[in-house]
């Protein structure tokens, strides 16, 4: 069984439909990246599979639970973890009272537990674990959102184009990060902008999204070189 089933994906903002005919399996374990330019319909894929905009038409499964009907906030009970592109911490916050958010509902034993591994995984965190949200940098905001969804999230994990606008030397940390995620065994569904050179050779499959629709699949057997990912991001058809 797939962990995510989509089929016959459609979705939009009010009359505006968006999403046209989306088919997309996801396997346990995978890295999964869907790659292409602004405006192609790569966030409004991922706020649909979370609830943040409702489906249209079509399905969506995971662990072979439909999801359509499902609000929002279930997502996290199913070990779901998303990371939008913006406004993905509380900036009135502290550090360490963004990642105790997800961890409410838990026993002491497991909050210490969730907290030391997001710590090990970020130190910059740890040593800003008092500090407000919203004086961190653009970099550690990333940081933080990412740790905040990993302490909530068992099995898949969705992040939208975290490496955008960020320095060369942040991203390279990011995506260092994220395939330790990877290679903890979270499945990862990674919607990428900016950085595709950087990113794509690091996905089991590499999905191109264009005009609201899968327009190409590569597996990691296919190589995609940086003049093939140009030439698909500015292609007209």
């Amino acid at each position: 069984m797939s962990l995510i089933d989509i089929s016959g994906l459609e979705s939009g903002y009010g009359k505006l439909m968006i999403l046209n005919e989306i088919n997309l399996r996801i396997e346990p374990g995978e890295l999964v990246a869907i790659f292409g330019p602004n405006g192609s319909g790569k966030s409004t894929l991922a706020k649909t599979i979370f609830g943040e905009l409702p489906a249209t038409d079509g399905l969506i499964k995971y662990k072979g639970n439909e999801l359509n009907s499902k609000p929002a906030e279930s997502r996290s009970s199913y070990g779901m973890g998303y990371v939008p592109q913006e406004e993905n911490t509380f900036p009135l916050l502290t550090v360490e009272e963004n990642l105790r958010v997800g961890l409410i509902r838990k026993n002491v034993k497991k909050v210490n537990e969730s907290l030391g591994i997001a710590y090990e995984m970020f130190p910059r965190l740890r040593e800003r674990s008092n500090q407000l949200a919203k004086t961190l940098s653009g970099g550690e905001r990333k940081m933080l959102a990412l740790a905040s969804a990993i302490v909530i999230s068992s099995d898949f994990l969705l992040i939208d184009e975290p490496t955008s606008g960020l320095a060369p030397i942040i991203v390279d940390s990011l995506i260092e990060k994220t395939l330790e995620i990877a290679n903890s065994g979270i499945t990862i569904l990674w919607i990428v902008g900016d950085d595709a050179i950087k990113i794509l050779p690091h996905a089991n499959r590499r999905f191109l999204m264009m005009y609201g629709m899968i327009k190409g699949e590569w597996s990691n057997k296919d190589p995609i070189s940086s003049k093939e990912i140009a030439e698909l991001y500015f292609q007209e058809n």
